[in-house]
């Protein structure tokens, strides 16, 4: 703001004859009209708030188009690729991956078309029709699961469970019937038994892969049996007949061979997969990680214009409220007004605050820290905003607690999330700030949180309050900054930050940092 504007209000609010606010001669108060300067003062002011509308104004397509191609590119992934997220994220078998078993299945059905004409020119098998029928229901079967797997985009997980279970199902009964028609143990195709049971661990979680291997394998075995007993004709491999395997123990020990190399497969398959999850989990964690800060630098660049815009203008504000208050203070009928419209100012402050602190970031300058010193100075920072709401904040530690961070920038998260304490929970209410120590993965880890007794968050944006600009506040009580602002900082500490419901109410907000050495002190940690 020009200082001619600053001068001239004082001018303009001054009585006669007067120029200081600490001598004012007594009598009624004359006002006079505004000189020059301060008409020139107040004239560059609207031109200079003019030409910052009109580059605002200029900014607001930009910006909108960055965020929303930002929007785009993110959502106009592949359906692959989504779906590789989605089997992850439910542990259970992808719609790719269900098309894929029906694409794997007519791999089959032409080799197997291509192969027996073979097979019967070779005189290994004798069997025509039967074979040409199992493989014309498995043919129409397929058409349907390929229309029914189509269908399953957007399903829960529980219907895409049962048609992996359907599929699989189906490909064990056409192989085991294609097997006794081709010689059964006899057959060394029968290793592609083995290939059915490592598909049932590769999509199916363990109970019900294991489920399908043991009722495969007793099928199986139950047409050996049914062999060699008797009550089942014995379709032997025409040229390489072995006797002996349909003979004695011989014929039994190759059918045990069969069912544990099937269940080996299956446990084996489905450990590789838990491993593949797991390395998918941590993947897609890196990855929202760095998604979310390139998103928070993107929105920082575009909205510290707009801040910077704003925030000139508003500190000549608050500078005019000051020197109106200190002329005009005193009188009982506007003061009320002065303490609004100071209020007023300063949260608009805070707010342009936490906008510019998302397009910089002050490196970090971690050490071995006391957490309990971390909660404390927070407690007593955010404990008079605390107070005026009637909300007691209490510390809770059982032991102190050191670990690995920038002290400064931890006191700044814990102090929002304080504050979003206070804002949730009623008048009266309580909330305690818990230091202490919790094991992850076998890992020693310390702990901050912040407890609140209010109404929690619902359970469908649980895994949204982190996300910039988003609030579950009422509209003009929340900027959505603050959380956004607090997991970037942990997350270049290289903690998480995590807020879950509790059951008698209120949620709980954890932050978890690597453990210090007791023996590192306050030294610099690399």
């Amino acid at each position: 703001m020009p200082l001619g504007m600053l001068h001239g209000a004082r001018r303009l609010y001054a009585p006669d004859g007067c120029t200081s606010n600490t001598s004012r001669p007594a009598g009624p108060r004359r006002y006079r009209s505004v000189p020059a300067e301060t008409g020139r003062g107040m004239a560059q002011l609207y031109r200079g708030r003019r030409r910052s509308a009109r580059r605002t104004d200029r900014a607001r397509p930009r910006a909108a188009r960055a965020v929303y191609g930002a929007h785009v590119s993110r959502n106009a992934a592949p359906s692959a690729a989504s779906d590789a997220r989605q089997s992850v994220a439910d542990g259970e078998p992808s719609v790719a991956e269900l098309l894929w078993l029906v694409r794997l299945r007519w791999w089959a059905i032409a080799g197997v078309t291509a192969a027996w004409p073979i097979a019967l020119a070779l005189g290994l098998v004798h069997q025509t029709w039967g074979a040409a029928a199992a493989v014309s229901v498995l043919a129409g079967v397929n058409v349907l699961l390929l229309a029914r797997a189509r269908e399953m985009r957007g399903a829960p997980p529980s219907a895409r469970r049962r048609l992996a279970i359907l599929q699989i199902v189906v490909d064990y009964g056409a192989l085991i019937a294609l097997l006794h028609l081709s010689g059964s143990v006899e057959n060394p195709f029968g290793a592609l038994l083995l290939v059915h049971a490592s598909l049932s661990g590769i999509l199916l979680p363990r109970p019900q892969a294991v489920g399908l291997t043991a009722l495969a394998a007793g099928a199986y075995a139950a047409v050996v049996a049914g062999e060699a007993i008797g009550w089942i004709p014995h379709h032997a491999l025409g040229r390489y007949h072995v006797s002996c395997a349909i003979d004695g123990g011989a014929y039994a020990l190759t059918a045990l061979a069969y069912a544990t190399s099937m269940f080996a497969a299956t446990l084996l398959a489905s450990k590789v997969r838990s491993w593949q999850i797991a390395a998918e989990e941590a993947r897609l964690a890196r990855e929202r990680v760095a998604e979310g800060r390139e998103r928070l630098a993107r929105l920082g660049e575009v909205f510290a214009g707009v801040a910077h815009s704003v925030r000139n203008p508003l500190h000549g504000a608050l500078n005019c409220a000051d020197l109106l208050e200190q002329d005009l203070g005193d009188r009982p009928d506007v003061r009320g007004h002065f303490d609004l419209l100071r209020e007023s100012l300063e949260r608009i402050e805070q707010v342009v605050q936490r906008v510019l602190g998302l397009g910089r970031a002050r490196p970090l300058e971690p050490r071995a820290a006391s957490l309990v010193d971390v909660a404390r100075d927070a407690v007593e920072l955010a404990g008079a905003r605390a107070r005026r709401k009637g909300v007691r904040v209490a510390l809770a530690s059982p032991a102190d607690v050191r670990a690995v961070c920038d002290p400064d920038a931890l006191v700044e998260v814990v102090v929002n999330l304080i504050d979003n304490a206070v804002d949730a929970s009623p008048e009266g209410g309580d909330v305690v700030v818990e230091v202490g120590v919790a094991e992850e993965a076998g890992v020693r880890r310390a702990t901050l949180d912040v407890v609140d007794a209010g109404p929690g968050v619902p359970s469908g944006l649980v895994d949204r309050v982190f996300d910039p600009f988003f609030t579950t506040k009422p509209p003009g009580e929340g900027t959505g900054i603050g959380l956004a602002l607090a997991k970037r900082v942990v997350d270049e500490h290289r903690g998480t930050i995590a807020i879950a419901n509790r059951a008698g109410g209120g949620c709980r907000v954890r932050i978890s940092l690597a453990m210090a050495d007791e023996s590192s002190a306050d030294q610099e940690v690399p």
